[in-house]
């Protein structure tokens, strides 16, 4: 089966986000915790949410599919450093961006959201994509931001060059 193709309007004009208070049991565990996205996915769709935001009441984790980040300011980013899945595409996300810009691994709280310059998510099918509204919270000016575009053309970027070690294989 082949992965999803999101459209180009997702990136461009960024998702929403439902948030939920919930915390997986075994968060490194990927493939046995889909239960509580799946028991929610009508409410996400009547919500018009792109994907479920889990959080503590004050701490926020992750969504039901991907990394969460918020931008605190111009340089800083900020993304849940434990009790999360440690997904491949955050890791190479860290990777690069910490030549960019500051990186906080800590959970990023409910409080630093209402205030949060950007925010995005990242997963294999996804890459990075930018999320401008959590339940009925406006995030930054209501558009994806510039750290979230730069960062978006860093991976991409990231990814050409990963493929383009495979030019010429047959299988």
């Amino acid at each position: 089966m082949p992965p999803p193709v999101y459209p180009a309007s997702k990136f461009e004009q960024g998702v929403k986000l439902m948030l939920y208070e919930h915390h997986r049991t075994f968060p490194s565990a990927k493939s046995i915790n889909y239960i509580v996205g799946i028991y929610l996915l009508p409410l996400q769709r009547a919500a018009g949410a792109e994907d479920v935001l889990f959080h503590s009441g004050e701490d926020i984790y992750e969504t039901t599919r991907a990394n969460f980040f918020i931008v605190k300011n111009d340089d800083t980013i900020v993304t849940a450093g434990e009790g999360i899945l440690q997904g491949v595409t955050r890791k190479k996300l860290l990777e690069i961006a910490k030549h960019h810009f500051v990186i906080e691994e800590r959970k990023p709280t409910l409080e630093e959201l209402k205030s949060a310059k950007e925010a995005f998510i990242t997963s294999s099918t996804r890459l990075l994509m930018p999320v401008v509204q959590v339940d009925d919270m406006t995030i930054g000016d209501g558009k994806p931001g510039s750290v979230t575009r730069h960062l978006l053309e860093l991976m991409k970027a990231e990814v050409e060059r990963y493929l383009s070690g495979f030019e010429g294989l047959r299988i």
